[in-house]
């Protein structure tokens, strides 16, 4: 068993680079309520805004913190090394909205968790 899961997926354009739908989709049949897929496309098209990663961990703000800090659940990013720290700016973001927190008790937290193996990073660039 595993407690609630927040996926988010981001790439340039579903058709062309969303590597593991098929996975995702199978995974999704599993598990059900349990994982929440949050896409994010770049490049649908000219008149398509680009949405990233980043951009829908600030939509789920409230979420997100709330399982990281009521839950203390894991965090894996894996990417590019701009959109990870993109990412930890609006986790960040959000762990200060929810929490009260100042940069101070932010950056505590965030090295914590990183030190302890609940925030991992495999990334590149």
């Amino acid at each position: 068993p595993i407690g609630p899961t927040l996926l988010f997926f981001g790439c340039r354009h579903p058709d062309e680079d969303y590597l593991y739908r098929d996975e995702l989709a199978a995974l999704q049949a599993v598990l059900a309520d349990e994982l929440h897929i949050v896409t994010a496309f770049s490049r649908l098209g000219e008149a398509a805004p680009k949405v990233y990663v980043q951009d829908r961990v600030a939509q789920q703000a409230e979420r997100v913190a709330q399982l990281l800090g009521e839950h203390n659940a894991n965090l894996y990013v894996c990417g590019s090394a701009a959109m990870a720290r993109d990412v930890g700016v609006a986790v960040g973001k959000a762990m200060q909205t929810r929490m009260g927190w100042g940069e101070a008790e932010l950056k505590g937290w965030s090295e914590g968790r990183k030190r302890g193996g609940k925030w991992q990073e495999d990334v590149w660039g």
